[in-house]
Protein backbone atom coordinates (compact mmCIF):
# COMPACT_ATOMS: atom_id res chain seq x y z
CA UNK A 1 0.00 0.00 0.00
CA UNK A 2 1.23 3.58 -1.10
CA UNK A 3 1.52 6.04 1.83
CA UNK A 4 0.26 9.58 1.06
CA UNK A 5 1.92 12.87 2.55
CA UNK A 6 2.58 11.69 6.14
CA UNK A 7 3.06 14.78 7.93
CA UNK A 8 6.51 16.27 7.37
CA UNK A 9 9.41 17.45 10.02
CA UNK A 10 11.01 21.14 8.19
CA UNK A 11 13.10 21.48 11.50
CA UNK A 12 15.39 19.49 9.29
CA UNK A 13 15.66 21.54 6.31
CA UNK A 14 17.22 25.16 5.73
CA UNK A 15 14.25 27.76 5.02
CA UNK A 16 14.97 30.10 1.95
CA UNK A 17 13.80 33.41 3.06
CA UNK A 18 13.29 36.47 0.84
CA UNK A 19 12.12 40.12 1.36
CA UNK A 20 8.47 41.65 1.56
CA UNK A 21 9.43 43.42 -1.52
CA UNK A 22 10.37 40.83 -3.66
CA UNK A 23 7.62 38.75 -5.17
CA UNK A 24 8.01 35.64 -6.89
CA UNK A 25 6.02 35.30 -10.35
CA UNK A 26 5.36 32.72 -12.93
CA UNK A 27 2.83 32.04 -15.97
CA UNK A 28 1.96 28.38 -17.03
CA UNK A 29 -0.18 27.60 -19.92
CA UNK A 30 -3.38 25.88 -19.16
CA UNK A 31 -2.07 22.67 -18.39
CA UNK A 32 -0.04 23.60 -15.31
CA UNK A 33 3.78 23.85 -17.61
CA UNK A 34 5.70 27.08 -17.17
CA UNK A 35 6.26 29.45 -19.49
CA UNK A 36 7.41 32.45 -17.65
CA UNK A 37 9.05 32.51 -14.42
CA UNK A 38 10.77 35.93 -12.88
CA UNK A 39 14.18 36.56 -11.22
CA UNK A 40 13.12 36.26 -7.96
CA UNK A 41 11.67 32.46 -8.52
CA UNK A 42 15.32 31.74 -9.64
CA UNK A 43 16.97 33.27 -7.08
CA UNK A 44 14.83 31.84 -3.88
CA UNK A 45 14.05 28.59 -6.16
CA UNK A 46 17.82 28.08 -6.90
CA UNK A 47 16.79 26.77 -10.14
CA UNK A 48 18.10 28.41 -13.45
CA UNK A 49 15.35 29.99 -15.79
CA UNK A 50 16.09 27.49 -18.61
CA UNK A 51 15.56 24.64 -15.85
CA UNK A 52 11.95 25.85 -14.60
CA UNK A 53 10.80 26.72 -18.54
CA UNK A 54 8.75 23.88 -20.36
CA UNK A 55 8.67 22.01 -17.02
CA UNK A 56 5.36 21.14 -14.93
CA UNK A 57 5.16 23.82 -12.04
CA UNK A 58 4.69 21.22 -9.88
CA UNK A 59 8.79 20.43 -10.09
CA UNK A 60 8.43 22.91 -6.42
CA UNK A 61 5.90 20.81 -5.06
CA UNK A 62 7.04 20.41 -1.58
CA UNK A 63 5.97 16.49 0.37
CA UNK A 64 4.92 18.61 3.02
CA UNK A 65 1.64 20.40 0.79
CA UNK A 66 -1.43 18.30 1.53
CA UNK A 67 -2.45 17.17 -1.61
CA UNK A 68 -6.24 18.32 -1.04
CA UNK A 69 -5.23 22.08 -1.16
CA UNK A 70 -3.91 21.72 -4.31
CA UNK A 71 -7.21 19.99 -6.01
CA UNK A 72 -8.94 22.68 -3.99
CA UNK A 73 -7.04 25.25 -6.15
CA UNK A 74 -7.36 23.30 -9.31
CA UNK A 75 -11.16 23.45 -8.99
CA UNK A 76 -11.46 27.06 -8.18
CA UNK A 77 -9.32 28.06 -11.33
CA UNK A 78 -11.50 25.38 -13.32
CA UNK A 79 -14.25 27.40 -12.35
CA UNK A 80 -12.55 30.53 -13.35
CA UNK A 81 -12.01 31.93 -9.96
CA UNK A 82 -8.80 33.47 -8.88
CA UNK A 83 -7.27 31.46 -5.56
CA UNK A 84 -5.34 32.91 -2.38
CA UNK A 85 -3.33 30.19 -1.17
CA UNK A 86 -0.32 29.57 1.81
CA UNK A 87 1.97 27.49 0.15
CA UNK A 88 5.04 25.30 1.08
CA UNK A 89 7.96 25.15 -1.84
CA UNK A 90 10.87 23.06 -2.64
CA UNK A 91 13.71 24.66 -3.72
CA UNK A 92 16.40 23.00 -6.05
CA UNK A 93 18.17 22.00 -3.02
CA UNK A 94 16.45 18.90 -1.43
CA UNK A 95 17.56 20.42 2.01
CA UNK A 96 15.98 23.83 1.20
CA UNK A 97 12.07 25.04 1.18
CA UNK A 98 10.38 28.63 1.40
CA UNK A 99 6.76 29.46 2.37
CA UNK A 100 4.77 31.36 0.26
CA UNK A 101 1.42 33.68 0.09
CA UNK A 102 0.35 32.68 -3.72
CA UNK A 103 -1.89 34.55 -5.37
CA UNK A 104 -3.07 32.43 -8.21
CA UNK A 105 -5.81 33.62 -11.36
CA UNK A 106 -6.72 32.21 -14.78
CA UNK A 107 -5.01 33.99 -17.33
CA UNK A 108 -7.03 34.90 -20.49
CA UNK A 109 -6.52 36.23 -23.89
CA UNK A 110 -8.00 39.33 -25.87
CA UNK A 111 -10.73 37.14 -26.40
CA UNK A 112 -11.17 36.19 -23.19
CA UNK A 113 -9.97 32.46 -23.78
CA UNK A 114 -7.91 31.00 -21.11
CA UNK A 115 -3.96 30.50 -22.18
CA UNK A 116 -2.86 29.51 -18.65
CA UNK A 117 -2.27 30.75 -14.97
CA UNK A 118 -0.76 33.56 -13.45
CA UNK A 119 1.23 33.33 -9.85
CA UNK A 120 2.21 35.96 -7.59
CA UNK A 121 4.06 35.40 -4.46
CA UNK A 122 4.75 37.04 -1.84
CA UNK A 123 6.35 36.49 1.67
CA UNK A 124 4.40 35.09 4.86
CA UNK A 125 4.22 36.01 8.06
CA UNK A 126 5.07 34.01 11.40
CA UNK A 127 1.79 33.45 12.59
CA UNK A 128 0.14 32.10 8.98
CA UNK A 129 3.07 29.91 9.27
CA UNK A 130 2.63 28.78 12.49
CA UNK A 131 -1.23 28.07 11.87
CA UNK A 132 -1.01 26.84 8.06
CA UNK A 133 1.87 24.38 9.76
CA UNK A 134 -0.42 23.15 11.90
CA UNK A 135 -3.07 22.67 9.60
CA UNK A 136 -1.13 20.84 6.85
CA UNK A 137 0.19 18.74 9.06
CA UNK A 138 -3.55 17.59 10.18
CA UNK A 139 -4.51 17.55 6.43
CA UNK A 140 -1.08 15.26 5.92
CA UNK A 141 -1.59 13.31 8.64
CA UNK A 142 -5.33 12.34 7.50
CA UNK A 143 -4.30 11.66 3.95
CA UNK A 144 -1.76 9.46 4.91
CA UNK A 145 -4.83 6.67 5.98
CA UNK A 146 -5.87 6.69 2.56
CA UNK A 147 -4.63 3.41 0.00
CA UNK A 148 -5.21 5.40 -2.73
CA UNK A 149 -4.31 8.91 -4.08
CA UNK A 150 -8.29 9.89 -5.15
CA UNK A 151 -9.31 8.50 -1.12
CA UNK A 152 -6.58 10.64 0.17
CA UNK A 153 -7.54 14.13 -1.58
CA UNK A 154 -11.23 13.20 -0.91
CA UNK A 155 -10.48 12.23 3.09
CA UNK A 156 -8.03 15.39 3.47
CA UNK A 157 -10.71 17.72 1.69
CA UNK A 158 -13.48 16.40 3.67
CA UNK A 159 -11.53 17.44 7.06
CA UNK A 160 -10.48 20.54 5.83
CA UNK A 161 -14.07 21.61 4.95
CA UNK A 162 -14.98 20.62 8.78
CA UNK A 163 -12.15 22.21 10.47
CA UNK A 164 -13.05 25.36 8.53
CA UNK A 165 -16.47 24.73 9.47
CA UNK A 166 -15.46 24.04 12.80
CA UNK A 167 -13.50 27.68 12.92
CA UNK A 168 -17.30 29.44 11.16
CA UNK A 169 -15.14 29.85 7.73
CA UNK A 170 -16.75 29.35 4.54
CA UNK A 171 -14.10 28.16 2.55
CA UNK A 172 -10.40 28.02 2.77
CA UNK A 173 -9.87 31.71 0.48
CA UNK A 174 -12.00 32.98 3.84
CA UNK A 175 -9.90 31.36 6.24
CA UNK A 176 -6.58 32.82 4.51
CA UNK A 177 -8.26 35.97 3.78
CA UNK A 178 -8.47 35.99 7.86
CA UNK A 179 -4.83 35.45 8.45
CA UNK A 180 -3.87 38.06 5.91
CA UNK A 181 -6.20 40.61 8.31
CA UNK A 182 -4.60 40.23 10.95
CA UNK A 183 -0.73 40.54 9.62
Amino acid sequence: MKVYNMAVDLSHQEEIKFSDTEFIVSKTDIKGVITYVNKTFTDVSGYKRTELLNQPHNIIRHKAMPMCVFKLLWTKLGNDEECFAYVINQAKDPNKYYRVLAYVTPDKDEHHNLVGYHSFRTVTEKSMEETMDHVYDLLNQEEAKYPSRRKAIEGGTNLLVKMLGDLGFAGYDEFIHSLINQQ
